[in-house]
């Protein structure tokens, strides 16, 4: 029982972390969230953009062609 509560406790609060990164509000968490899964979430939402890589290459390319000309 008290696994089940712990693990609720750690996904609300990742997911608590995540959501705030993501919506750019500064790092203020609530009281009752666990500090080491808020921050992670917190800081995983807020400095990693994963760009699919064919978009990533085709911008690559467009800017060398444009230097090139």
């Amino acid at each position: 029982m008290i696994a089940i509560v712990l693990h609720w406790h750690r996904a609300t609060s990742w997911k608590l972390g995540r959501s705030h990164g993501k919506q750019g509000r500064p790092y203020n968490r609530p009281w009752w969230v666990d500090e080491a899964h808020y921050a992670l979430a917190y800081t995983y939402a807020k400095l990693i953009e994963i760009r699919p890589a064919a978009e990533a290459s085709l911008t690559m390319i467009d800017q060398e062609v444009k230097s090139a000309l």
